[in-house]
């Protein structure tokens, strides 16, 4: 190989390197203005902080009018924006949840809306952080909640990267877990991916070389494995004409699902109605 060969390969390998360790500010977009409230949606709600010593984690707190089964839903966002860009949950919730009698907890990860990072070195979110601020929410609901829910008392949502970041604290909770049942009352998928990997491939096909030198922080396929062989009930949503995550890695995930369900509407129009409430509630 020439020299000048040789320094443009490095040149190459260093700017693919710099954009892999750039990579949060690529997944992560938040926005720290929160629109709208529940209020919006004529919805009472309750906001909720949780501290620990790295974030301070916002969340707003919908409660069904008598709880008796004492259950509810934790919402993991998407990439971009924040909670207050989900009031169409908060819809869907009152109109077709409500009913089943789930408290609905939606949050921000920490560095989005009003969830803020403590320590000055970190300035965006990442894959961790985001998965620490779910934790987080977690461990509030299944330690300090007033109405005394446990662990199979919370119905997991995640959608798009939030579907990741709950398939993967989800196992991570079931690794660090002496429980050998079911822990989860459902984990909830909405229009995810299977592999952090496979997203990078599909959008970012120049940065396939560095795949086979870094770990996949957001392994739904490996994540799905344990939780599956943990019998837990993992319900996948999608829709064939989701523009941003290919309908292809949903069926990757599929043989690992209890329960699948084909959404309608795009990526970010995705239609939630009776139907998708029923999948979910039986």
């Amino acid at each position: 190989m020439s020299s000048s060969s040789l320094i443009f390969s490095t040149l190459c390998s260093a700017s693919i390197f710099s954009l892999w360790q750039n990579r949060h500010k690529l997944f992560f977009r938040p926005d720290k203005n929160l629109t709208d409230t529940p209020e919006y949606e004529n919805v009472p709600y309750k906001d909720i902080y949780i501290d620990n010593e790295h974030f301070n984690i916002h969340g707003w707190l919908m409660k069904s009018k008598t709880n008796k089964n004492k259950k509810i839903i934790v919402l993991s966002h998407g990439n971009a924006g924040n909670m207050s860009h989900r009031l169409h949950f908060v819809e869907f919730w009152e109109k077709y949840l409500l009913s089943y009698e789930y408290d609905l907890f939606m949050y921000d990860y920490a560095g989005y809306g009003n969830s803020y990072f403590k320590s000055n070195s970190v300035d965006h979110p990442t894959v961790q952080t985001s998965q620490q601020s779910l934790e987080m929410v977690i461990r509030y609901i299944s330690q300090i909640y007033p109405s005394g829910v446990n662990l199979n008392s919370i119905l997991l949502y995640g959608e798009s990267i939030g579907a990741a970041i709950t398939a993967t604290v989800a196992a991570k909770i079931l690794n660090h877990s002496n429980n050998t049942g079911k822990m989860f009352d459902k984990i909830v998928l909405q229009s995810g991916f299977s592999r952090m990997h496979d997203m990078i491939k599909h959008h970012c096909p120049f940065l396939t070389p560095m795949l086979w030198f870094l770990s996949d922080d957001l392994d739904v396929y490996k994540s799905l494995q344990k939780l599956n062989k943990n019998k837990e009930h993992i319900i996948l949503m999608h829709s064939r004409i989701d523009e941003i995550i290919p309908f292809s890695m949903y069926e990757k995930l599929v043989p690992l699902a209890t329960t699948i369900l084909e959404l309608q509407g795009g990526h970010n129009s995705t239609v939630l109605d009776e139907k998708v409430a029923r999948i979910i509630m039986n």
